[in-house]
């Protein structure tokens, strides 16, 4: 699988559950704990040591979004469009995200919006230090 953003920012995939990342990291969007671009495939460490297998990943203008093999969010990169309106710097690692609308079952990106759906169809939309909203 292969999730390629726009903007020539980063590309993600997947081989034996191995998520490798590079390309530009100005907002720590690779989540690799720095900020320093990526010119050549590194293996995203966390996720493993957090025992996290990524089953799908969305590409935002400055950050990630992940949905695990659990259903549950993974976050790094621009804070701007985090799902947590409490997190005042970049996130430069992986961070699981609390679910506020039980097991998310699908997730989409759009430049600087998140929409997430959960197992009962509710969908909520986040971004742009906004507060989460249900639509």
């Amino acid at each position: 699988m292969v999730a390629i953003a726009d903007f020539d920012r980063d590309d993600m995939y997947w081989k034996d559950g191995r998520t490798i990342v590079w390309g530009r990291n100005h907002k720590g969007q690779l989540g690799i704990g720095t900020r320093d671009q990526c010119n050549k495939p590194e293996k995203l460490s966390k996720l493993h040591s957090m025992s996290l297998r990524l089953t799908d990943v969305k590409c935002g203008l400055a950050f990630t979004l992940g949905l695990t093999h659990e259903n549950r969010l993974v976050y790094f990169g621009d804070r701007m469009f985090c799902l947590d309106n409490e997190i005042e710097e970049d996130i430069l690692e992986p961070e699981e995200l609390d679910d506020r609308n039980g097991s998310i079952k699908k997730m989409e990106v759009c430049y600087n919006k998140i929409l997430t759906q959960n197992m009962h169809g509710d969908v909520t939309e986040y971004g742009d230090y906004l507060n989460s909203k249900s639509i």
